[in-house]
């Protein structure tokens, strides 16, 4: 509709219907507008299908500086090209204010960066900051592909929901598919995601300055072909000072090599899991334990405080973490406090102090669970409830 958009507002336009097919490659389409320049798009629906080549989506192609707020894509979106980024809000973005968005398209694209709201954040332009956000499409891509994003660098990620299934080939998560310097708080997967290395319910992988997942929940299942996959994330490369705390994975995890609850592998030594619960199925196939109820492959300084893990298992998988490099030169030197792990009925308790713990009859199988991380709600029917962060309204039973 609008080829390019520089200093303009475009508010409540809906197209309605439609099937857009663009054979030869351009640089940005969009099924409202191909291009936006310190612009405001607010409250827009889409509803018509697009297949082009290249970077399309179904409200923005690309977009810089600019705020979308309340837009709501229904299309599928398609890029047929060997390059591009899509997404069903916008393709390619960079210091972007994106909220309150929703897609319900299936986006399918042939090469990387694939997202249900973004394809691709930029910090070339500045940080990016998605909140309130909902994707209900499937999402299909080859590396970096996630049910809200497919590629954040600089961003933050708040609040949104992911609940169609993201399939990719590397680097694929529920939430985000790959990261630079990403910060993901109170987020939800329920998707099933499925990857062939680097894959996560939350995050395939961390890379940057740091990472930081706070109060984040994967209920989907998670399968893997290859090596780094985690309930929570895929894989954490090189030295990324990284923070995960108060996360819940219940979503079963496959893979090949390097499988772990919360995190799959990590290459840094400066990883804190902290007041994070994982209730699960975990698969690893690789015969040697390189499979862990909180982590697969960790590195000396990795630290896991006041976490639990109950389940079962299958393969190589340890009741905490990977033991398979234990014996290699200082590799021992993990910190683990306060944590517990109940692994095919088996009680694994570590020393600690579980003055935090308690046990509630008909809650976690009978095993302890946190005082800080869930409050106890009672229902009208006299059964008790653990609630996770009362805030956002979620129950665990």
């Amino acid at each position: 509709m609008f080829g390019r958009v520089i200093e303009g507002t475009i508010k409540n336009v809906i197209i309605a219907s439609g099937n857009i097919e663009i054979p030869a490659p351009y640089v940005e389409l969009g099924c409202l507008i191909g291009a936006a320049l310190v612009s405001n798009i607010i409250g827009c629906k889409n509803y018509a299908n697009i297949t082009a080549q290249n970077t399309v989506a179904g409200i923005v192609g690309a977009s810089a500086n600019t705020t979308i707020e309340n837009c709501e894509n229904y299309g599928n979106v398609t890029n047929t090209n060997s390059s591009g980024n899509i997404g069903g809000i916008v393709g390619w973005s960079t210091g972007m204010t994106i909220k309150n968005c929703i897609n319900t398209g299936t986006i399918t694209n042939s090469t990387e960066s694939t997202g249900g709201i973004a394809g691709n954040l930029s910090i070339s332009g500045g940080s990016n900051t998605v909140t309130n956000c909902i994707n209900r499409g499937q999402i299909r891509g080859q590396q970096y592909v996630g049910g809200i994003s497919g590629r954040a660098e600089s961003s933050k990620i708040e609040n949104c929901t992911n609940y169609g299934d993201v399939t990719g080939d590397n680097r694929t998560g529920g939430v985000n598919g790959s990261s630079l310097s990403l910060e993901i708080n109170n987020c939800v997967n329920y998707g099933s995601i499925s990857g062939n290395g680097n894959t996560g319910g939350i995050t395939g992988w961390v890379f940057g300055s740091s990472g930081t997942i706070t109060k984040c929940q994967n209920y989907g299942n998670i399968t893997d072909t290859q090596t780094d996959v985690g309930g929570i994330i895929g894989r954490i490369y090189t030295d990324v000072p990284c923070t995960v705390s108060h996360c819940i994975n219940e979503g079963n995890v496959s893979g090949v090599f390097v499988v772990g609850g919360i995190v799959g592998g990590s290459t840094s030594s400066k990883l804190n899991i902290s007041y994070s619960y994982v209730s699960c199925n975990i698969k690893n196939t690789d015969s040697e334990v390189t499979g862990g109820g909180i982590i697969g492959h960790w590195m000396p300084g990795d630290k896991i405080d006041h976490s639990f893990f109950v389940g079962t298992s299958q393969g190589g998988v340890h009741p905490f973490y990977s033991t398979k490099w234990m014996n290699i030169g200082n590799w021992s030197k993990m910190s683990l406090t306060t944590c517990y792990s109940v692994m095919n009925t088996s009680k694994l308790y570590t020393q600690g102090d579980f003055s935090t713990f308690q046990v509630i009859q008909g809650v976690n199988q009978g095993y302890p669970v946190m005082q800080e991380l869930f409050s106890i709600v009672q229902e009208p029917n006299g059964s008790a409830v653990l609630q996770f962060f009362t805030n956002n309204g979620f129950t665990l039973y």
